[in-house]
This record gives C-alpha cells, structure tokens and sequence, in this order.
C-alpha cells in the first residue's frame, strides 16, 4: 500500500527541477488523483495562500518558523483505502514556503486505531501534539 507520506514526498520531487530550489511555483495542476477504485482513493491538491491567512492555522509555539514571505504552499491529501470490512483515512496538510521550508504538517487518522498528529517546525527541533480520542465512537 502506498503511504501517505511516500505521496507526499513524490509530489514535491517530482515537480522540483535538478539543481537548487530558491522559489518554488505552482506545478501547472492544482489537483491529481490516483484511484485503485473500489480499494484505494488518493487525492492531493495544491494551493497557493497568503502568510496572513496561514498564520491563524499555524500552531503558535516558541521558536518556530516563522512564514516570512508574502505567499505560501498549502497541500492537501486525501487518502482512503478500503480492504474487506475495514475503512481506513488519512487527511494530510502541509504548509511549506516557496523554498521548500516546511512549517507545520498535521495528520487525521479515521479507522480503528484512529489519531491526530501535528508537527511544527521550529528553528532547532519540532513540536509534535498526538491526539487519541477518549472513546472509540468519538
């Protein structure tokens, strides 16, 4: 099974040019899918968002990176596999600056062992909050 962080990985990768990135642009789609349908969905999409807009859905912490530029990356990726009874979910975001600067990353886990991660970047190390619902119908 593909991970959701592989997919994350590759789109980044695969749309960066050889050599040193000083300003990422916005790949020519905004939205791509792959589709093992019935078992596997899995859809990301890119925008471009303004640092006033991201800086209320950036976790505030001591220390961490700060957007510093006017414009920045918000990727989105949605993966859903489906294997016999199970159903299982990933939600991803990403925020990243045009150099490839990472700023926060958070994950949504539905299925059995179901959790929320967020990961903020900082200057020297990152933040990491897991969270786990109290109960399994939550």
């Amino acid at each position: 099974m593909i991970k959701p962080w592989f997919i994350l990985w590759s789109l980044g990768t695969l749309a960066l040019p050889v050599g040193a990135v000083e300003h990422l642009r916005l790949p020519p789609w905004r939205e791509i899918v792959l589709e093992l349908a019935p078992a596997l969905i899995i859809k990301a999409e890119v925008q471009k968002t303004s640092a006033g807009e991201a800086q209320s859905k950036l976790l505030r912490r001591p220390g961490t990176l700060p957007p510093a530029v006017p414009e920045l990356f918000h990727l989105l990726v949605d993966t859903r596999l489906k294997w016999f009874l199970a159903t299982k979910t990933w939600l991803g975001e990403l925020w990243i600056r045009p150099d490839l600067t990472a700023l926060q990353r958070t994950r949504l886990k539905s299925g059995k062992k179901r959790n929320y991660k967020i990961y903020r970047y900082a200057r020297e190390g990152v933040y990491r909050i897991r969270q786990k619902p109290r109960h399994p119908d939550e």
